[in-house]
């Protein structure tokens, strides 16, 4: 039967319709992606009306994806992670406040799924997919609350459909259920912010514990959050109710984050028990014992004070950097200049922000929330996507709001052309000062690899620099630009004669470490190395497709300097890149080359018997 839209009543009465069946069909168009990738890697659910409804989904959900998807049985479900410790700790559970190393909320919905599932292992499964597919209401109202409906409805698409979300979502982590608890957080935080009252309070810090009672470290987000809605209400007819509401939020979300707490507190002596166990993983990929008890707060400080450049360099990259450029990819097998306008939007919206009091709230959360993500996202795999895909739809809202607002611009400006400047003076002001900070922040952040390398040469430990787009400075003379190769980057010289800078801290003997290779169909190539002008050795490159060349070179003291220190390589003939092999393809065919490098290491008081250089695996 069709729709009657005259029975809806008004046009504010429709679009209001419009809207909810709009994200009607989001979440189910949602719900059919991650049910079709459910029963494709883990298999049809145990019988029953649960089972019926999520074949339905998955058959609907394969005509409605990408044709280039291909999602793969996993053959050993659940092993070698998280979720297989989520349904064990589920199945364990004698009470929501227990005190354990996990937070209580997605245990206690993986609690419920393995009920309903006969106790089956792809409970873990559909209780993350399940959250997965209700973050596509919660990133709706959001949007809608904090800029209105058309920068709710976007988000609210585009996390229906994101691949990599869709991936995610069917594994078993608890990711899911945190962007879904943080989202509806963001939309309560919202709301609180822009009209202060007592129920908006009261399930602002509903939300707020619950968030917390699912991954703890979201304390930071709620505290930063309200103290942040205080510091908004400068006026004096705002500030006592902000107080009051403030106040109240953080009574109820201690009221609910509490029990946990005491419990942790009395039975492990730790009331942050469930952040600071973690921290054993982390010293480890860092090399030190697991075996250490350290809090979470005594790991970053002890980073901090030891390693200051590195690990400022490191939040920097964790909360500016690897979070935002590491999205989009999923949208890519939907369109790529879909992906391109969203990212592109997404990086102007974040900037578009800071011109309203709830865009600046919405900063305050993001940033607040991915503190404790910034600093261990680049030891072992704290870099995944799912460990930020609760700040996605904030991305993405901030995404339609700038599309949003440009289009409002673009079509007031049509209106009223000659009648006076688009944008007024203080506005083109604001937005000079602002780009000129970011700019100053861009060429401080390029400039750190400089700062982190002298650092750690101070400590006398040894320094590995890359060829990444951060590390243009220690290059010189005409590289290419750096080319991935497997899970490398590398650069090709482009001349007879380059070199690369490196600043020492103090003069002292080093071992250089040069690995380079030079074109497949070159013979003969050999390299002069030199030291601010003196003289090191010449290397005879040879080339094995299964090995990269490494060559190790003593640097005496008397041939270094502080500061500046510029290692000079000097070839023996070129070849276009044409002839060079198929490891140089990736260049102009006319580019001629030298050889291929990948990076230089230099070791603090090291010597060697031989300048002769050796060659080792490729890494």
């Amino acid at each position: 039967m069709a729709l009657d839209w005259k029975r809806l009543g008004d046009g504010p009465a429709r679009w209001r319709a419009a809207r909810a069946l709009a994200v009607t069909i989001f979440t189910i168009w949602a719900a059919a992606l991650r049910a079709e990738a459910l029963v494709a890697r883990y298999g049809p659910l145990p019988p029953g009306v649960a089972s019926t409804i999520v074949q339905t989904l998955a058959a609907a959900g394969h005509s409605l994806r990408p044709r280039s998807i291909a999602w793969q049985r996993d053959p050993t479900p659940y092993v070698g992670g998280d979720p297989i410790n989520y349904l064990k700790f589920a199945r364990e559970m004698q009470s929501f406040y227990q005190a354990h190393v996990r937070e209580p909320v997605y245990l206690t919905l993986v609690k419920s799924q393995l009920w309903l599932l006969n106790d089956d292992d792809i409970a873990v499964s559909v209780a993350s997919a399940i959250s997965s597919v209700l973050v596509v209401p919660a990133a709706y109202v959001a949007g809608a609350a904090a800029f209105g409906p058309v920068a709710g409805l976007g988000a609210a698409l585009c996390w229906a459909i994101e691949v990599d979300s869709v991936s995610w979502a069917v594994d078993g982590w608890r990711d899911d259920t945190f962007a879904l608890v943080f989202t509806l957080m963001v939309w309560a935080m919202v709301r609180l912010g822009q009209q202060p009252s007592r129920r908006r309070a009261i399930v602002a810090g509903a939300l707020a514990g619950l968030t917390c009672l699912t991954r703890l470290s979201a304390l930071l987000s709620v505290v930063a959050g309200l103290a942040w809605i205080l510091i908004e209400s400068s006026s004096r007819e705002r500030r006592g109710p902000a107080l009051r509401a403030t106040a109240l939020a953080a009574v109820v979300a201690a009221a609910i984050v509490g029990p946990f707490l005491v419990n942790c507190a009395i039975a492990t002596g730790d009331p942050f028990y469930a952040v600071n166990y973690h921290t054993k993983y982390y010293r480890f990929a860092q090399g030190l014992s697991p075996a250490v008890a350290e809090s979470a707060m005594h790991f970053m400080l002890r980073n901090l004070l030891h390693r200051p450049m590195e690990t400022i360099d490191t939040v920097a990259g964790g909360l500016l950097g690897w979070p935002f450029f590491a999205k989009w990819t999923g949208l890519t097998l939907w369109s790529r200049p879909l992906a391109y306008t969203l990212e592109a939007s997404a990086a102007g919206g974040m900037v578009l922000l800071l011109w309203s009091s709830t865009g600046r709230l919405l900063l305050v959360l993001l940033f607040s929330s991915l503190v404790p993500y910034s600093l261990t996202w680049a030891l072992g795999g704290g870099g995944a996507w799912r460990f930020t895909e609760h700040i996605y739809p904030i991305y993405l809202i901030a995404a339609f709001h700038l599309l949003d607002r440009g289009g409002r611009a673009l079509y007031a400006a049509f209106e009223r052309r000659g009648e006076g400047p688009i944008l007024p003076l203080h506005a083109v002001r604001t937005a000079a000062l602002v780009a000129g900070g970011i700019g100053v922040a861009a060429l401080v952040y390029m400039a750190l690899p400089v700062f982190i390398q002298r650092e750690a040469l101070a400590l006398d430990e040894p320094i590995t620099i890359d060829l990444g787009p951060r590390h243009g400075w220690f290059m010189a003379g005409d590289w290419s630009q750096p080319h991935t190769t497997g899970n490398v980057l590398v650069r090709a010289a482009r001349e007879l004669h380059v070199a690369v800078r490196v600043y020492l801290p103090a003069p002292m003997d080093y071992q250089l470490t040069l690995r380079l290779d030079p074109a497949s169909a070159m013979t003969g190539q050999r390299v002069a190395v030199f030291v601010n002008r003196q003289p090191l050795g010449h290397l005879s490159l040879t080339f094995d497709p299964a090995r990269i060349g490494a060559y190790r070179l003593q640097i005496p003291r008397n041939a270094t300097v502080t500061g500046v220190n510029r290692i000079d390589l000097i070839a023996s003939k070129l070849v276009p890149a044409s002839r060079a092999g198929r490891e140089f393809q990736w260049l102009n065919g006319s580019d001629p080359v030298a050889f291929r490098f990948w990076y230089f290491r230099l070791e603090p008081g090291q010597a060697t018997t031989s300048a002769a250089p050796s060659a080792s695996d490729a890494p």
